[in-house]
């Protein structure tokens, strides 16, 4: 076809998966090889839109008018495998079996809560936004596998760009994730690199928000008066951990992580741990 390739013999794409060749797109598996069907709709979403733009086409993208689906009825197709087989002979049918299995990405995404397989993120709904469900990331869940952001159809990453529950304050400092931090009547938060300290009352309401927190605080308070179970804090036991290190030296299960430890979690006891997971000759 004549399309440049970038360095590793793919495609050469913008963000909108058009070619240096103009109104050449390239989207799906052609792109970076086999993917996810969320990952190929996700390129064609943006190349689509990306070609109604150039052509003064109107889109629907913003209209309100499309968002008239139940929220509810398309949680209950997550998987849902129908038993019922319809002939591909009876065309009729066969197409409304096929989209009725459609899970609505556009409208409910939550992509990264399925997959992720320490739950490290969760879907909440929130009043007062145009998306009613908003995504939350739990740092305490995460070792930052990066399968969300794999399976992510909008070319986020989730464990990094979602709003991150943090419950501890070294994590919180050691992170630049956009998030926050409840320390009793304290709230830290950090949006775009930026960190303030405020306060909060029991009923999890906020005195004196500045402009650009307003839609973090409203999502901070929903969370402290409704799901505070997600505020709970975190304790460490190096005595557990030690078992662990304990069981996987006697079965030579050995990995370096005594540097990783020591890097998120300075603490005496994590050291002393340190000169027996890493041992000279591994």
């Amino acid at each position: 076809m004549g399309v440049p390739l970038d360095k590793n013999g793919w495609p050469d794409v913008d963000h909108n998966g058009e070619t240096r060749l103009t109104d050449v797109f390239m989207i799906g598996d052609v792109q970076r090889g086999p993917s996810s069907i969320v990952a190929a709709v996700g390129t064609a979403r943006r190349a689509t839109d990306a070609i109604l733009s150039r052509e003064n086409i109107r889109s629907h993208q913003n209209d309100k008018y499309w968002n008239n689906v139940n929220p509810a009825e398309i949680y209950q197709r997550k998987g849902d495998i129908s038993i019922t087989l319809v002939n591909s002979d009876d065309r009729d049918a066969f197409v409304a079996q096929e989209a009725a299995r459609c899970l609505e990405c556009n409208y409910v995404c939550s992509k990264c809560v399925d997959v992720c397989p320490n739950r490290a993120n969760v879907s909440i709904a929130v009043p007062g936004f145009q998306n009613r469900f908003q995504t939350l990331h739990l740092d305490a869940y995460c070792n930052e596998c990066g399968n969300c952001a794999q399976f992510c159809p909008w070319n986020g990453k989730p464990y990094k760009d979602k709003i991150t529950v943090f419950s501890l304050a070294q994590d919180f400092d050691n992170s630049s994730n956009p998030g926050f931090l409840v320390e009793d009547c304290r709230v830290r938060v950090r949006l775009n690199n930026q960190s303030w300290v405020l306060n909060i009352d029991s009923k999890g309401q906020f005195n004196n928000v500045p402009p650009e927190l307003n839609d973090m605080c409203r999502i901070i308070s929903h969370v402290h008066q409704h799901h505070h179970y997600l505020l709970g804090r975190v304790e460490l036991h190096p005595a557990k951990v030690q078992e662990g290190v304990d069981i996987a030296i006697e079965n030579d299960v050995i990995v370096a992580i005594g540097d990783a430890l020591t890097q998120r979690y300075p603490d005496a006891s994590f050291k002393e741990m340190h000169g027996r997971i890493v041992m000279p000759g591994i």
